[in-house]
């Protein structure tokens, strides 16, 4: 039978010298937050975007093509929402200028729809 504890006394059941002390990061700025969700938005609708036209070659037909169109709407709203994030950066924090204004043009000129038009447009 175990034994019981008193209520009133306490004992650590670990040594607390041993344990190897946390590093702890410094936070990040707000600004780098905002760029890296930007940047891994812009790389899901890049990534959305190729395999929406490299992926999804088996199956029938009308599977391809809502494969092709659910990779293009989804890639279309992640390039938005990074291009949104690189404008909102370029205007409120001064710190990452120039990314944020390299990632607005990136994202912009990548979106799939803009793609799509130059095509259409080259191809009439």
């Amino acid at each position: 039978m175990p034994q019981r504890r008193e209520a009133n006394t306490w004992e650590p059941e670990w040594d607390e010298e041993t344990e190897a002390p946390r590093r702890r990061r410094a936070p990040w700025l707000p600004s780098t937050r905002l760029l890296v969700l930007a940047l891994g938005l812009w790389v899901a609708s890049v990534v959305l975007l190729a395999l929406g036209f490299l992926g999804g070659n088996t199956g029938s037909n009308e599977a391809v093509l809502a494969f092709f169109l659910v990779c293009m709407i989804v890639s279309v709203i992640a390039s938005a929402l990074a291009s949104f994030l690189a404008l909102f950066g370029l205007f409120k924090y001064r710190r990452r200028k120039i990314v944020n204004l390299l990632l607005l043009i990136v994202s912009v000129l990548t979106n799939p729809m803009v793609l799509l038009g130059l095509a259409v447009s080259v191809l009439t």
